[in-house]
Order: C-alpha cells, then structure tokens, then sequence
C-alpha cells in the first residue's frame, strides 16, 4: 500500500470518529432551562388545611428525631392532716407550674430517651391586715424617704417606711393552710409502639426519677401596747411585737420507675396522658425555727419615731 492511500485512509478514519463523536456530545447536551419555567411555592407560612392532617399518618406527626414541649400545669393538693375541726383535711387547693421536656427518638426503630423537668407551688395562706403603732410615716409622705443615709437615700431600717401601695406601716400576718413545692428531674428510654386502628400511639418507657416535696408550716402571731386583752410590753412603753414560727420538711425521692405515654391526634389537636410507677429511697428532712421582731416607738401617735 502506497504511502498516499495510506494517508487518505487515516483521515477518512478520523473523519468519522469525529461526526461519531459529535453526535454523541449533541445529544448528552442540555440546555440552560428558563428561570420562569418553575412554579416555586415561597408561601412558607401558610397554615396547614384540614385535608393535610387527614392525609398524614399518625406515624408522621409523631416526634422524631429532636424535640421540646412545654406545659402549663395545674395541680390540686390536700390539706395536711391537722387537730382543728375548723379545717377541712378534704378541701383540695389549687397551685400553677411548669412542665418542659426535651427528647429525640429515631424514626427508624422508632426509640429514644426523654428528658423532663417539672416544678409546681402551691400557696394558700390566712392573711389578716394589722396596722402598727405608728401607722403613717408622715416623713415619707412629703416625698423624702425617712432616715436617710448616704449616698442612696436608702430607708433605714426599710420596715420603718410605709408598705408601698398603701401608703401606711402594715403588717401582713400569715399562717399557712397547705403550702407546698414540687421539684422533679427523670430521665427515660422510650419505645414506640404501632399506631392503633383509631390512630392512638403507645410510647412505654422506663427510667430515673429524682423529686423533692416541700411542705411549709408558718404561724404568725402580732401584738402591741395598743391591744386591750395583752399587756406584754410594759417595760418598754409604747412598742410592738412580731412573732413568726416556721417548720419546713424536705422530702427528698431518688427512685426507678415504669410507665407509658398515649397520644392521640384529632384535627389539629394533640392529646397525650403519662403515667408513672416508681420505687425507690426516701429522705426526709425537718427544721424549725423562730424568729421575734420587738419594735419600740418614742410614742403611739401618727409620726412617732422609732428608738
């Protein structure tokens, strides 16, 4: 074969292989697409309608992965146990609280572990208003604060001003009906079980639990020269006293414990109940103590000072 046959099969070769080439590029091209050929939805807040809820699973509006909830809660408690037939051991006070919880499951085998903090008070007191001796500073009312010491102008002692809001020197005297606190730490592992045939979901779980209950006995008692039917202060002329007993008891649980969580989904509504069973070791803790407060006064007139 001659060197120019040669040459002119080559390039024919090469030729082809190119148009191949060509070809196949064309038809892997693909053209830039038009910006305005998209319908993008930007509507982020658009609530949700009735016909998204009925579409969803129970399974796929139930937590997953990371999560927090917070509750407003409302308990009720009993009266402690006490020997005065005018006070009603049933009655049941009410006390507000808060309940947050942090937890992750995984959607996948559908376990995880919840964190739950709960604090709640209760305070139900008897008050009676009393006034003092000297039932008005009349210093006070000018505007100028009585016993001024520098550089503030601070009351001293700041019981010798008026009560604010009233404008006159009062005593609140106190005893407690049913006072009590409410602190709670537990740490679970949950399961979740298959939704029922009405949408209900079973979350049993198993975990720690450490709370303290605080149940508060104040007893106030006031008296002062100006009382008929009590005489107690006739070495000191013109004066007032202010006697207040307190026991506070600390009940301390660390404990295991079982229980299981339902919720159940209607409309755009979650509803869920907890129970709890738990065992463990009590600490209890009691202490008393008494403080009096004597205050003696130059005279029982509007305006006497304090000595």
């Amino acid at each position: 074969m001659s060197v120019r046959k040669l040459t002119a099969g080559l390039l024919t070769a090469l030729a082809l292989l190119g148009g191949v080439s060509t070809t196949a590029q064309a038809q892997e091209h693909l053209p830039v697409a038009d910006p305005f050929e998209f319908d993008p939805d930007f509507r982020w807040f658009e609530p949700m309608h009735q016909m998204d809820f009925d579409d969803m699973k129970p399974s796929k509006r139930a937590n997953s992965g990371w999560f927090g909830s917070y509750d407003r809660t409302r308990l009720w408690a009993s009266r402690p146990e006490l020997d005065d037939p005018n006070v009603s051991e049933t009655k049941l006070d009410p006390g507000w609280g808060h309940r947050y919880e942090v937890g992750f499951m995984r959607p996948d085998v559908d376990k995880g572990w919840l964190f739950n903090w709960s604090r709640i008070g209760i305070g139900k007191y008897f008050t009676i208003e009393r006034e003092r001796v000297n039932r008005i500073n009349t210093d006070q009312l000018g505007g100028t604060p009585a016993n001024q010491a520098p550089p503030f102008g601070f009351i001293v002692p700041e019981g010798d001003g008026n009560t604010p809001g009233l404008n006159t020197r009062t005593y609140f005297i106190q005893d407690s009906e049913n006072v009590v606190n409410y602190d709670a730490y537990e740490l679970n592992k949950t399961w979740r079980m298959e939704p029922y045939r009405y949408g209900g979901i079973l979350e049993p779980l198993v975990g720690v639990r450490w709370m303290r209950v605080t149940d508060v006995n104040t007893l106030q008692t006031y008296n002062s020269s100006l009382d008929i039917d009590t005489v107690p202060f006739i070495i000191f002329g013109d004066a007032e006293q202010l006697i207040t007993d307190n026991t506070t008891t600390e009940n301390e649980v660390i404990a295991g414990q079982v229980g299981f969580r339902y919720i159940k989904f209607r409309d755009r509504f979650t509803f869920s109940g907890d129970f709890r069973a738990f065992t463990g070791a009590s600490l209890q803790c009691s202490t008393s103590r008494e403080e009096t407060e004597i205050t003696i006064y130059d005279g029982a007139g509007e305006g006497a000072a304090v000595d």
